[in-house]
């Protein structure tokens, strides 16, 4: 926020005094060990070699948030306006023609904002505003202007509105109803006990004595819960329409097999079959996006030849040049635009990004980095999208099976356990695993979480399994590996094994050992 401030039309903060200031706070965390704070580089003109006209604006920029800190202490309402006037934001939103139905619904919030424990200070706001962002799903926007306009919200945001055609997309299952459960205390130590949550009275709870079976039956209860609350929501969905409405799903998606349709699609679609709009379709037996899929590079390559030809046709048409006298106006407009090219371009000539690697890299960062430096970096500094994969279920579904056939529920990023119906194609993996020498061994880790320390930053990442080799006699003299003290798994289900992945495996292990 306080970069788009300081580089926007009334501060014009250029982009080489911002990486100074940029540089400075970074060196300051790094010396005190706290966060980098672009507002105290900002605050330290005299530390910072920057330009004049820099200095200058940053000067008053400075002596006008001094003078806003002033009234921190005001009430709530009158401390927002009064910094939106100060900072100029609406003037400058209605200057370009922009919209400002955003900046009054903040305005909006700040005055109804009363919290229950605490006065409304800027602080508590701060604090208020953050959670919104953070554990809900932010703040309800402004509605957009409904004349001969088509909106699109999510089914939360669209409670208490109407509309005269409501198109619902997408009700497929394991997308909605979404039943993940993400609250499950006993599965993730950063949820708040349920018995300690203000609606303890409204929710599931574990029986006790706690067994596999009982938390097995509270996880289920959890997804009763949110399927509950899925289908009020879908009730909410389908009443938003006064005169059409338009369910729909699609067949298939990213995945190697075809999609269900939503449980809620059966009482939606009796209705249209009772009203004689029920609509279907012939679905075809294999995916067409996979069968017509192409890619194409962006930005496209411009060859030599291209340019040359490009130069000859430009060439024939024999445009001849013509003059146009100006006005002294316009002539002081083209003698500026003219200066800020040429400052641009010397300062495009002196800066050249050169990214830092990041503090903390996962292990797949780390191997991406140690194949190709270069283009990791790249990717740092101009990140793509990644090119789907249609076997990645198949993958996530063997290892959460892998990790119960252990007895070890799988602690994963994306919490299906049970919620991933299993993968067609996991079959024969899962046959093979079976009639492996894994299958009766012991693993004293599985799914285990690693951070270690490495050249001053922190490598994050996961290891499939463990064994060690003096509890797993029979193990080790099937692989002979009657010497080791560990064996390092790492399943794979689609490649090859990665030498590299696997040192780095062990030596994770070896570290978290001494």
């Amino acid at each position: 926020a306080l970069t788009n401030l300081l580089t926007g039309p009334r501060w014009r903060i250029g982009a080489e005094d911002m990486a100074l200031i940029g540089r400075h706070a970074a060196t300051q965390a790094h010396e005190t060990g706290a966060q980098p704070s672009l507002m105290d580089s900002v605050a330290m003109l005299n530390q910072v070699p920057l330009s004049e006209r820099c200095r200058k604006r940053l000067s008053d920029f400075n002596r006008e948030i001094a003078g806003l800190r002033n009234h921190i202490f005001d009430p709530l309402l009158d401390l927002v306006r009064r910094v939106i006037a100060t900072i100029g934001i609406e003037a400058e939103l209605r200057a370009v023609g922009a919209d400002t139905r955003q900046l009054d619904r903040l305005v909006d919030v700040a005055a109804t904002f009363n919290p229950v424990a605490t006065s409304s200070s800027l602080a508590g706001f701060l604090a208020y505003l953050d959670a919104e962002e953070t554990l809900a799903e932010g703040l309800e926007q402004a509605p957009p202007n409904t004349s001969n306009a088509v909106q699109l919200l999510t089914m939360h945001r669209a409670k208490g509105l109407e509309w005269d055609r409501v198109y619902l997309p997408a009700w497929n299952d394991s997308l909605f109803p979404n039943v993940q459960v993400t609250d499950d205390w006993l599965r993730n130590p950063a949820q708040l006990p349920s018995h300690l949550r203000g609606d303890a009275g409204a929710i599931p709870h574990p029986t006790r004595p706690l067994s596999k079976d009982s938390i097995e039956a509270y996880h289920d209860d959890l997804k009763d819960m949110n399927r509950a609350a899925e289908r009020r929501l879908a009730y909410v969905a389908v009443t938003r329409a006064r005169e059409h409405l338009l369910v729909s799903r699609h067949h298939w998606g990213a995945k190697v097999s075809p999609m269900k349709e939503s449980e809620f699609c059966e009482p939606v679609g009796d209705a249209a079959q009772r009203l004689g709009t029920y609509r279907d379709c012939e679905l075809p037996e294999t995916n067409p996006e996979s069968e017509h899929l192409t890619w194409h590079a962006w930005p496209v390559p411009v060859s030599d030849d291209f340019r040359d030809r490009l130069r000859l046709l430009t060439d024939a048409m024999g445009v001849e040049e013509q003059h146009y006298e100006l006005s002294e106006a316009e002539a002081e407009l083209v003698r500026r635009i003219d200066e800020d090219l040429e400052l641009l371009a010397a300062q495009a000539s002196r800066i050249e990004p050169k990214p830092q690697l990041p503090d903390v890299m996962s292990a797949s960062q780390l191997l991406a980095f140690a194949k190709d430096p270069e283009a990791f970096r790249q990717d740092l500094i101009r990140p793509m999208p990644r090119k789907p994969s249609a076997t990645s279920g198949v993958g996530i579904t063997f290892h959460e099976w892998v990790a119960d056939c252990f007895g070890q529920p799988s602690e994963t990023l994306f919490e299906l356990d049970g919620e991933l119906e299993p993968e067609p194609a996991s079959q024969p993996l899962r046959d093979k695993f079976l009639a492996s020498v894994f299958a009766g061994a012991d693993p004293v880790a599985v799914e285990h979480p690693f951070a270690a320390p490495w050249r001053g930053r922190i490598i994050r990442g996961r290891i499939d399994a463990v064994f060690d080799l003096a509890r797993n006699r029979s193990l080790a003299e099937q692989l002979g590996l009657q010497d080791a003290r560990y064996l390092v798994v790492d399943w794979k289900t689609g490649t090859t094994a990665d030498p590299t992945q696997l040192a780095l495996y062990r030596w994770a292990w070896a570290m978290q050992q001494d």
